[in-house]
């Protein structure tokens, strides 16, 4: 079996996209599932993706309540690379969620983000 090139890139966030703020609108007291989806190449290491959720310039994981981060996902993988997804479910939005997530992605090159800002229908 071949070994697949070892990546030169940092990973890459598919949603919300890189470079530009994704809006979503919605009422609070409904559900919420925000997913982030991103893409390691082959690091030659058998190490877990690093993805986490920011709210802000918090850790999503050290807000109580509500908000829950998942497991990592690995939605695909060939020849080492792998596509993740990480989602944040909110049971209920409330108007404090209305506020800017930032899904980052890290390798031992480099880190990457993608914005979504919580908006009220």
């Amino acid at each position: 079996m071949q070994d697949a090139l070892q990546t030169t890139q940092p990973p890459k966030v598919l949603f919300p996209p890189e470079r530009q703020d994704t809006v979503i609108e919605i009422t609070p007291g409904m559900p919420l599932s925000l997913d982030c989806k991103a893409f390691f190449g082959y690091s030659g290491e058998n190490r877990r993706p690093i993805i986490y959720w920011m709210k802000g310039e918090k850790f999503v994981e050290e807000l109580a309540g509500h908000i829950k981060e998942s497991e990592v996902r690995i939605l695909r993988e060939h020849l080492g690379e792998k596509e993740v997804q990480l989602s944040l479910t909110f049971d209920a939005v409330e108007e404090a969620d209305l506020a800017n997530y930032t899904c980052y992605v890290e390798n031992h090159i480099g880190r990457r983000s993608g914005s979504a800002i919580l908006q009220k229908k």
